[in-house]
């Protein structure tokens, strides 16, 4: 299954994105003991870059909420995509602790989606958790697909 896995997110398909996050939310709450809810993922095809950029930024949003391992019971994800692009969005249930905008998850976040053409936001609110969004268009400006 893993091979599998690895040839749909290859090929750029929602099918592929979306059990590339599957399997990388899996791991994360394995590994941390921190319950995951998947709201929604894509359901048609999806851009290659969107299928790069989406698990690697996923991956450091993680990050950030592990690093409140004490205070975070649950991880809330949501991929979209629609007409005016892709959006994923990651919360926590955490203590929304200030997040350092330089520091190496929000840096590789944002250059993963800027390397698709999207940006990344991250919106900490005391007592309340954090919540990472990123939206990709789905197409470049002169109608190419990033």
């Amino acid at each position: 299954m893993t091979g599998r896995i690895a040839n749909e997110s290859a090929n750029g398909t929602a099918c592929g994105l979306a059990a590339e996050v599957r399997r990388c939310l899996a791991e994360w709450s394995r590994r941390t003991g921190i319950a995951v809810e998947t709201w929604a993922l894509p359901a048609g095809d999806v851009p290659p870059r969107a299928a790069r950029a989406v698990p690697a930024a996923l991956r450091e949003a993680l990050t950030l909420a592990g690093r409140e391992t004490a205070a975070v019971s649950l991880v809330s994800v949501a991929v979209t995509s629609g007409d005016r692009g892709l959006r994923m969005t990651v919360s926590d249930n955490g203590a929304g602790l200030p997040v350092d905008e330089r520091g190496p998850e929000v840096t590789a976040m944002r250059a993963a989606f800027a390397a698709a053409g999207g940006t990344i936001s991250v919106r900490a609110v005391p007592g309340e958790g954090t919540t990472v969004t990123g939206v990709l268009p789905l197409r470049r400006p002169g109608g190419r697909r990033p």
